[in-house]
């Protein structure tokens, strides 16, 4: 941690050198942006930026930023905020080398005196010059200003309490700033965040109107399909209907012509003219199997279904379709 003794704030020292010798501040200020390179930045053991307790490395101030801030310092109020490229930093939080102000405030002064007297009569010039190197020379840096009257020390008390009130006040409106600064950034980070979301439901409706279309187009397709299917299925019943013969008929409808065929025949003759439909579905899906190639694939496995295919021919004779066997006949 650094030591009071060698370190003081920024904004204390200028509160401090303002109230004991302000013209000593804005020659302060001017010797540091009379530098040749005010872009340089200082050796961060002569002036650091205090985070945490703890100095930090990564937080460098040039001349061109302490300069600028000790000219603001001459003005009504010294500021309690430093401005640097990089951001605002609380004038509290920087720490500056005591030695190293002493040997500005020194050098301030010598410049101021021997201006001075370059200023005044050509016959007083020597006299002033001779003055100023011999002058006395403030070795070393002075926490409280040079003993005051009563008077004195009521107005320093007003002006510093004046002083304090005016840095409670910049602080407030510092911190209102930041706040307005971190709710502009909010309000920008969720206005490019709706932006991103309406590109976003713009790209899926446009996706959404694609496939619509493919769907429709799709069906389009699909419909026009079962058209040409419908079409082709009517020419085909024409062509069936219009086509004659059992061979262009199905293979089931040209066994149910064969069954119909054979059944009359076989009751046309005398030796199965008595056979009821029973019987005679049964010797027919059997000769069918054994004998017709062409029909033996479509035959069904149960009796009862060329039964129902016998019943639908003309010319059953008519104890065909009567229960139960004929009687045997006698001899």
């Amino acid at each position: 941690m650094l030591s009071p003794k060698e370190y003081i704030s920024l904004e204390a020292a200028c509160v401090s050198i303002k109230a004991g010798r302000p013209a000593l501040l804005e020659g302060f200020a001017r010797l540091v942006l009379g530098v040749l390179d005010t872009g340089s930045q200082f050796n961060q053991v002569t002036i650091c930026v205090i985070e945490n307790g703890k100095p930090n490395p990564d937080i460098a101030l040039t001349y061109q930023d302490i300069g600028e801030y000790l000219m603001a310092a001459t003005g009504k109020h010294v500021p309690v905020l430093l401005h640097t490229e990089n951001g605002v930093i609380e004038s509290s939080r920087v720490l500056v080398e005591r030695s190293w102000i002493s040997s500005q405030l020194e050098a301030a002064s010598e410049s101021a005196t021997i201006n001075s007297a370059l200023r005044e009569p050509a016959a007083n010039q020597t006299l002033s010059v001779v003055q100023a190197v011999n002058s006395w020379r403030a070795a070393s840096w002075v926490d409280q200003p040079a003993p005051m009257s009563a008077d004195g020390y009521k107005k320093l008390r007003k002006w510093l309490k004046h002083q304090n009130d005016q840095r409670k006040a910049n602080e407030s409106a510092s911190k209102l700033t930041i706040e307005l600064e971190i709710a502009l950034a909010r309000a920008e980070k969720a206005e490019t965040i709706a932006l991103a979301k309406n590109a976003e439901v713009t790209v899926l409706e446009s996706r959404d109107r694609l496939s619509m279309m493919e769907l429709s187009a799709k069906e389009r397709t699909i419909q026009s399909q079962r058209l040409e299917i419908q079409k082709l299925q009517e020419k085909l019943e024409i062509s069936n209907e219009q086509t004659k013969g059992p061979r262009r008929q199905p293979a089931k409808a040209r066994a149910i012509v064969a069954v119909h065929e054979m059944a009359a025949r076989l009751w046309a003759s005398p030796d199965f003219k008595d056979y009821r439909i029973g019987d005679m579905a049964d010797f027919i899906k059997i000769h069918m199997i054994a004998n017709e190639p062409e029909h033996a694939g479509v035959m069904p496995e149960l009796t009862s279904t060329v039964v129902r295919w016998l019943k639908q021919m003309t010319g059953i004779p008519d104890g065909a379709s009567l229960p139960g066997r004929p009687p045997k006949s006698k001899n």
